[in-house]
């Protein structure tokens, strides 16, 4: 078992948020209780894969995700659809993103429907945007195999992490940073006005 990161996300459509280790996936449902594992899933890589759960395909059950910040497949974003059941990838884009870096899930384009991203360590945002608008794809693995890439630079070396969040309530999922090395700062740029430029630097 893997239990090197622990992400929070709900995976079974209720509201409580439910507790997920990479490697092995564990699952501990909400609806039952925390306390004891409920379902366990084999064969999701190692301490290179970094989890990203996220709701990808827009069914309001989160999907398993990872990506490969380094090894042989460094770079690539496999996702495990919940609509079919947990246990195989069914979407895999082989090494987009190569590391090192790190990588967070959002709505970076406005079209409602769940992105992947990667800041990586250069200071560079680089975004995997859901194309998928087609209905008869929805829930059959569709999502991602309808795709964009897009890039924004200028966020900061490997000390700027990322914390990227609707922080301006608009629904849309702003790129930030929070630099963990002298002088301290968070900055965040909105996707309002668009992406590419520090919207609001602040100085705890």
């Amino acid at each position: 078992m893997f239990e090197l990161f622990v992400t929070n996300r709900h995976l079974d459509g209720g509201q409580p948020t439910n507790q997920i280790i990479q490697g092995r996936w564990n699952i501990d449902y909400a609806w039952n209780g925390f306390g004891v594992w409920d379902a366990s899933y084999l064969g999701y890589g190692g301490a290179e894969n970094i989890p990203v759960p996220a709701d990808y395909d827009g069914d309001q059950k989160a999907d398993f995700a990872v990506w490969a910040m380094s090894g042989t497949w460094n770079g690539t974003f496999d996702v495990d659809f919940a609509y079919n059941g947990f246990g195989t990838w069914d979407t895999a884009l082989h090494r987009i993103f190569p590391g090192p870096g790190r990588p967070a899930a959002g709505e970076f384009n406005g079209d409602c429907l769940t992105d992947f991203g990667v800041k990586t360590d250069d200071g560079s945002w680089h975004l995997l945007l859901n194309g998928n608008t087609t209905p008869e794809l929805d829930c059959f693995g569709g999502f991602f195999l309808i795709h964009s890439f897009a890039t924004y630079y200028g966020y900061g070396g490997s000390l700027n992490r990322p914390v990227p969040a609707d922080y301006d309530g608009d629904r849309f999922t702003d790129l930030a940073v929070r630099a963990e090395v002298e002088p301290y700062s968070f900055a965040v740029d909105y996707f309002y006005n668009g992406y590419g430029t520090w919207d609001a630097v602040f100085h705890p």
